[in-house]
């Protein structure tokens, strides 16, 4: 089944460039189809979890947005943000990128509701990779390694809960099997979370509101092979952008706008987000993508978290 996420091609990108390439060694030696396995991981038929416009996941905006804004220079709260992660080469983008913007708005919710700096607990990716195998339907269901939907990933916090990183570390070479192994002492078991899971709709504007009052989400778009070789700037497609490589999640942290040069080179506004290809890759593991690319606006999810002494009711946006 394939998705209904759509790409567009703006050839702007053929008049100004925005972006520049660069070669990666991890990428040389495997075929574009072990690539795309590895390095990927939302299945085909993600934006078909959706609701119908119009749903529940609607955020308001009441207040100004800035311009531009990114969690990360965040004069309080960007010891929120996790760095960048590596997935290794396993389709875990799903998980990594949901598990990651979790736990970022969980400091950030706990650290605004105390008024006062709190430490990031780091959850575990790997609890919901192993362990995650939830569907909607007899179709769509979380397949580990080989793919899954950031929407239940998110549900699955809601409904079972994960451990932290510390207690359970990302590690795919090792037997993915579930249940995992229990932490060793002193570490806990404790499972963490959320009470709410939401898909965003509006477009732009809602994301950025969101973004800017709880923290980064987790957005599924469409890759194309030039991607991997993605290395600094505003990411646009083009005639030469190649074949379609699949469907991927990204923790997204902020926006911006690349100003225009001319009359015929308008302003571009973009997304800034955080991939999960390592440090390496991209500008130190992060990259900026033109708004309105590849279906970046249509599959966008998240949850709130919940706090220690919380009672957590659950609740979702699924009508």
């Amino acid at each position: 089944m394939t998705s209904i996420i759509s790409c567009s091609l703006f050839l702007l990108a053929e008049s100004r460039p925005t972006w520049t390439t660069r070669p990666y060694t991890r990428f040389d030696h495997i075929s574009p189809a072990v690539r795309n396995s590895y390095y990927l991981g939302v299945l085909d038929g993600a934006a078909e979890l959706a609701a119908p416009a119009g749903a529940s996941g609607t955020v308001g905006v009441s207040t100004p947005l800035p311009r531009d804004y990114d969690w990360r220079e965040d004069s309080s709260l960007a010891q929120c943000i996790g760095g960048v992660q590596d997935q290794g080469e396993c389709g875990s983008c799903w998980a990594v990128s949901s598990i990651e913007s979790l736990s970022d708005r969980r400091c950030i919710r706990a650290s605004q509701s105390a008024n006062t700096s709190k430490p990031r607990i780091a959850l575990s990716s790997l609890d919901v990779v192993a362990c995650d195998k939830m569907c909607e339907g007899i179709e769509k269901c979380c397949h580990g390694c080989t793919g899954g939907y950031p929407k239940l990933a998110f549900e699955y916090v809601q409904k079972k809960g994960v451990v932290s990183s510390m207690c359970m570390p990302y590690n795919v070479t090792k037997s993915l099997l579930c249940p995992l192994p229990p932490c060793q002492k002193p570490l806990e078991d404790r499972k963490f979370k959320a009470k709410e899971t939401k898909q965003l709709y509006g477009g732009a504007l809602a994301m950025q509101a969101e973004i800017f009052m709880h923290g980064p989400v987790a957005a599924t778009f469409t890759v194309y092979e030039d991607f991997f070789n993605y290395g600094s700037g505003v990411y646009q497609l083009s005639n030469t952008s190649g074949k379609r490589a699949g469907l991927h999640a990204v923790k997204v942290v902020g926006w911006g706008v690349l100003n225009g040069t001319t009359e015929d080179a308008p302003e571009i506004p973009y997304w800034s987000a955080q991939n999960s290809w390592g440090e390496g890759w991209g500008m130190h593991g992060s990259f900026m993508i033109a708004q309105g690319q590849c279906g970046f606006e249509q599959s966008v999810f998240t949850a709130t978290p919940c706090l220690d002494g919380e009672i957590c009711v659950t609740s979702s946006s699924r009508p």
